[in-house]
């Protein structure tokens, strides 16, 4: 088991029972604040700790000890995982014998310091493409915002200017319907523009909180005179942690995009609900819906397919809902925080 301080929790990576690497039996997460686990280890064990099954009194990980139980195991030796002065996580194994000469194996030392570097080396390697990421994301924002965006608004100026000409006053007139299309494109570009620098930033929900993102989301995804965008949610704790937020609001900006790009809507709504034991993050539109079946579409597009991984990284569940001509409804489901 390792510890995830980004998720505030500790993760079971790896079960091997008889040789086989199979899903944990029990449960494959607990939180690090609060936890029967975090206060009897946490960063207080430093030493080869041997545990005897049969005698031990508190269940510190829901549904371990029943399942090391059913096996007929008798005891276990636990490895701390030290980085420096830091936990990592655990190494443990259990034996269906006693077993406490098997604190002083140097062997199973050896190797639980060598599974300690192999975890701080993938996180290190996570780190660094996380970094790459971020400074790639970062320089095609500035791209988008100083070249496309920039772009629109200066056609949307030289289109002011043209309207004034005398030969354009006259809105019944070829030219003047022509000019009011471009206008139409080109606010339609810009918007989308901004959009697109909108969904590369990626501090928003740190900074201003879930709600004023997607109430600002709601407000650059609107056209005048074609798309409004409302939000609905108030100023919402949701207490979830960052790293959900910051995933919501991904589902949200793409889900926005794909009903602009594809659904021509009318109007597009998103919504963050109380349900009582979960929130709820919806995006629904009135444009023209899908031909094929939402499952279907939602395995072949890659904004779709990206909704549903976001979604599921988290913790949530991602559902959509389509009919052609009635318009697409997204929405994920987090339960909330005990």
């Amino acid at each position: 088991m390792v510890r995830d301080d980004s998720l505030q929790e500790w993760r079971i990576v790896a079960h091997v029972h008889d040789d086989q690497l199979t899903a944990a039996p029990y449960a494959q997460r607990v939180p690090l604040e609060g936890s029967p686990f975090t206060e009897l280890y946490g960063d207080a064990l430093r030493q080869v700790l041997y545990v005897d099954i049969a005698s031990l009194q508190t269940n510190t990980w829901p549904g371990l000890m029943e399942y090391h139980r059913a096996q007929g195991e008798i005891g276990t030796v636990v490895y701390p995982m030290m980085f420096g002065d830091r936990s990592v996580g655990f190494l443990g194994i259990t034996f269906r014998r006693k077993a406490e000469e098997v604190t002083r194996s140097e062997l199973l030392v050896a190797l639980a310091q060598q599974a300690t570097l192999a975890v701080q080396l993938t996180r290190l390697a996570h780190s660094a493409r996380e970094a790459a990421v971020l400074m790639e994301r970062t320089r095609i924002g500035q791209e988008i915002h100083d070249g496309l965006a920039q772009a629109f608004t200066g056609i949307l100026l030289q289109l002011g200017a043209v309207e004034e000409f005398p030969s354009c006053r006259n809105r019944g007139t070829a030219l003047a319907v022509t000019l009011s299309r471009i206008r139409e494109l080109a606010r339609d570009g810009l918007a989308e523009a901004r959009r697109s620098v909108m969904a590369l930033r990626l501090d928003q929900t740190r900074r201003a909180g879930l709600a004023l993102a997607l109430r600002q989301l709601a407000e650059r995804s609107t056209v005048p005179g074609g798309v409004s965008g409302t939000f609905e949610g108030d100023t919402i704790d949701t207490g979830l942690k960052p790293e959900q937020e910051h995933e919501l609001l991904r589902i949200a900006q793409e889900a926005v995009s794909n009903a602009v790009r594809h659904a021509r809507p009318r109007t597009v709504r998103i919504t963050m609900t109380d349900l009582g034991e979960s929130w709820e993050l919806a995006v629904a539109d009135d444009g023209a819906g899908m031909e094929q079946s939402p499952e279907l579409s939602a395995r072949q597009g890659f904004g779709l397919a990206s909704m549903r991984q976001r979604a599921s990284a988290i913790g949530g569940e991602w559902q959509i809902a389509s009919e052609p001509g009635h318009g697409t409804r997204v929405s994920v489901r987090m339960l909330k925080r005990a």
